[in-house]
């Protein structure tokens, strides 16, 4: 359900259709065709993608989804479902780190085996997911910020005050459509 979730609705995909029609055909903003990758955009992007998931599955209901509905019609035996989302919850604490560990390496003071040792001890990741996580660094370098930290800032503007859920989707689906970075409150 994360990468349905981040990938179609409510994330990139929904992203971009609102930003096409709410910028592009309705207002003729051409330049929102466009999503430079390193981008104040992107840190909204990721972040909303990210978000989403939390806002169509509160609570346990993704768990009880992906348990009683998912589970079921893959033949996957879900007996143990409980336990991985208390590992992964337990998990989510560490997240962080990666951000620390990612500044090291991105500038210079760590090695690639200093990241990779790093990577198991303090985010519990086995080798093979380190060396994965160090080819995204490779890669797309700082933009490992932007689902993280723009899932905080998305999340943020969206639960200010406390509000119920129809305002929390209002909350979001104006943060999707009006590509500015998300401000507590807006």
């Amino acid at each position: 359900m994360d990468i349905g979730c981040h990938e179609a609705y409510p994330g990139h995909h929904v992203y971009s259709s609102l930003i096409e029609r709410d910028r592009v055909n309705a207002l003729g903003q051409i330049e929102f065709t466009l999503l430079p990758l390193y981008s104040p955009l992107a840190i909204v992007a990721e972040g909303s993608a990210e978000y989403g998931v939390k806002l169509a599955f509160p609570g346990d209901s993704q768990l009880e989804y992906e348990r009683d509905v998912l589970a079921p019609l893959a033949g996957i035996d879900a007996s143990e479902i409980e336990g991985y989302y208390e590992v992964r919850e337990a998990l989510a604490g560490l997240a962080p780190a990666y951000y620390t560990i990612a500044a090291g390496y991105l500038d210079g003071t760590m090695t690639r085996e200093e990241t990779i040792a790093a990577s198991m001890r303090y985010r519990l990741l086995s080798r093979e997911r380190a060396e994965q996580n160090l080819r995204f660094m490779d890669t797309y370098r700082s933009y490992v910020i932007n689902y993280g930290l723009g899932e905080e800032i998305v999340g943020d503007a969206v639960e200010a005050d406390d509000p119920d859920r129809d305002t929390q989707w209002q909350r979001f689906s104006s943060i999707l459509s009006n590509p500015l970075l998300a401000v507590k409150g807006r």
